[in-house]
């Protein structure tokens, strides 16, 4: 299983990546949302995680363009909940058909091996 996690914060990441290797998935990360979406129009993913606030490319945009131009159109999408979320967001979200899971879930033990 392959899993491509978007975050901004390199320290989530590390910790997010090794949740997911415990887990037995195949881990691909980056730091800001062009290198995901590019990594999205290349490379299959069995699941997307992806923050809504990154550089360059936003997490919406990274996924508006994942269901439209990508080998990942059909690829289960999480935006990462860091409680800020508006209103707006949160029905542009629904709208993608994207899920949310709070941050400290992939943190929690075991949770990987099961999505």
């Amino acid at each position: 299983m392959n899993v491509l996690i978007i975050h901004r914060q390199q320290s989530f990441l590390e910790r997010a990546k090794e949740k997911f290797l415990l887990g037995g998935w195949r881990v691909h990360t980056t730091d800001n949302g062009l290198d995901g979406l590019l990594k999205a129009r290349h490379h299959r993913f069995d699941l997307l995680l992806c923050g809504f606030d990154l550089p360059v490319v936003s997490g919406t945009e990274v996924v508006r363009s994942c269901r439209l131009l990508s080998l990942n159109q059909n690829t289960p999408v999480f935006f990462l909940k860091a409680g800020s979320e508006s209103k707006s967001q949160i029905a542009l979200a629904g709208r993608l058909e994207v899920n949310f899971m709070d941050e400290s879930e992939i943190e929690s033990s075991g949770k990987m091996a099961c999505i």
